[in-house]
């Protein structure tokens, strides 16, 4: 019966949050619960545990009308004026679990489900994540997912669309993006978009070598590698970044440099740039390069 009434917790959740939404209060969830009860009371839902890795290209969206386009079957259980199913479940630790659950997009039946990734942690649901969707309109959005046997999420984005340049033209427009996330204990979704290892080499008139070799593992934990004007490598470790914005970082490697013992990161996309003052004595003016993400 737990587990009964973990589904119905879970499906009531999935129609009334948006990606990475705040949770509902208790009032509404319940509300929504019994609704859900009234509808399928007499039904029997179990969620399987699933083996990782798991990606989005294990799902099966074959089911196609004469358009093209998905076509939901009675395993989406309805709640108002929503329809979703649990398709399964895993561990993130000891005291989390994950949910998958797919989700007919509200007002077109004919679109593929939106999957979307809920945490239940002692007995409430903390925190949700949207990680698939398909959608073919004006332009396309496509979004992907891999859980990986470690449980860490990738989730990649890519869109097409239609703009306009200064002379009226109609031009094409793309966009890409990947994040990472990892879960805290409390089930919580936490983007690690900047793990990796950036480098960024060049050379000034006299060909003296400047570089900066970045490792982040998390913006807790950075390792900096600079090599200054041909000078010996100077190794810095167990720094912090901090978090300017969604797409920028500052990492201080060395605070007696002052300006000259710190650099940016900007994300754009899945393109990356270094900035701040020891890049732009390089070539004053030019304050800002791109950096290679390596990994």
């Amino acid at each position: 019966m737990r587990l009964l009434n973990y589904v119905f917790i879970v499906i009531c959740f999935a129609c009334n949050q948006k990606s990475n939404s705040s949770i509902s209060s208790a009032n509404e969830n319940n509300s929504n619960v019994n609704t859900l009860k009234e509808n399928i009371a007499s039904q029997e839902t179990i969620i399987k545990e699933i083996k990782l890795p798991f990606s989005s290209k294990q799902l099966n969206y074959s089911k196609r009308d004469k358009n093209g386009y998905y076509m939901y079957d009675k395993s989406f259980i309805k709640n108002k004026n929503w329809y979703s199913r649990a398709i399964g479940k895993y561990k993130s630790n000891g005291n989390v679990e994950i949910v998958i659950v797919e989700m007919k997009p509200n007002g077109d039946e004919h679109i593929d489900p939106i999957v979307k990734l809920y945490s239940y942690f002692k007995d409430q649901i903390t925190d949700s994540l949207t990680v698939y969707e398909n959608i073919q309109w004006e332009g396309s959005l496509k979004k992907e997912f891999v859980i990986t046997q470690d449980k860490i999420i990738k989730v990649s984005e890519k869109s097409k669309g239609v703009d306009f340049d200064e002379n009226g033209k109609e031009i094409e427009i793309s966009s890409s993006s990947s994040d990472v996330y990892n879960i805290t204990s409390t089930g919580r979704f936490v983007t690690n978009k900047w793990k990796g290892r950036y480098y960024f080499e060049t050379t000034n008139r006299d060909d003296l070598k400047t570089s900066f070799d970045i490792t982040i593992e998390n913006l807790k934990n950075v390792t900096v590698k600079y090599v200054g004007d041909g000078s010996p490598p100077q190794i810095y470790k167990n720094l912090s970044a901090e978090e300017l914005s969604s797409d920028k970082i500052k990492i201080v490697f060395n605070e007696k440099y002052d300006e000259m013992g710190e650099v940016y990161l900007d994300k754009d996309g899945d393109n990356y740039s270094i900035s701040g003052k020891p890049i732009y004595f390089i070539n004053p003016g030019n304050d800002n390069y791109p950096i290679e993400k390596l990994k």
